[in-house]
């Protein structure tokens, strides 16, 4: 166990959803008050430590910022895998739905149309994965208004997101790198 400031201890520690801390979680707590270290449990659960007893705790800067993705349309997409896995899924709001195309790797993409020029601050990617490691979207690049393109910005699974300062209203994701595969999104957000 490090002492990086503001590192979640041993990666990351979660209250269980009963919030009674296992036998795991209070042996750390130990360790962190015998080693003279201080540490901080986060709104979601995760247990932070640091030795110089300050603590910056992680914001995502996706947290203050309005989805308009779902307000879309899907205007053009690479493939889709099947109607279950289609590519509205990426923009309905659900984490519990997924697009993911026919085996197009690096090739995929979505365009997403927010049927009016908007001013954007960011787009947020959450990358689809299986369990053998493919179908990972390792990074992306975002086209506005079929002109300028920004990115590749790195990606994984989980949220990903793309600080940008633009107006517009067509929004193509293109995964630049990947694990192969399935590739697809299970949300693409897009920030006003």
């Amino acid at each position: 166990m490090g002492a990086d400031l503001d590192r979640p201890v041993d990666e990351v520690l979660v209250c269980p959803s009963d919030g009674v801390w296992n036998a795991e979680v209070k042996s750390v707590l130990r360790y962190c008050e015998s080693a003279g270290l201080a540490f901080r449990i986060a709104a979601d659960g995760t247990l932070y430590q640091s030795d110089t007893l300050e603590f910056t705790t992680p914001v995502s800067s996706a947290t203050e910022r309005t989805n308009l993705a779902p307000g879309g349309t899907i205007a053009d997409v690479s493939s889709e895998y099947s109607d279950s896995y289609r590519a509205a899924n990426a923009i309905d709001g659900s984490l519990a739905t997924e697009w993911s195309s026919r085996g197009d790797g690096d090739d995929a993409f979505i365009t997403v149309d927010l049927g009016a020029p908007v001013a954007v601050t960011g787009v947020g990617f959450r990358s689809r994965e299986m369990a053998d490691g493919t179908s990972i979207t390792t990074s992306f690049t975002v086209t506005v208004d079929d002109a300028e393109t920004f990115g590749p910005f790195a990606s994984g699974p989980g949220l990903s997101v793309a600080d940008l300062m633009v107006t517009g209203q067509v929004f193509r994701i293109d995964v630049a790198t990947s694990t192969g595969g399935n590739t697809g999104a299970v949300e693409i957000e897009i920030y006003g």
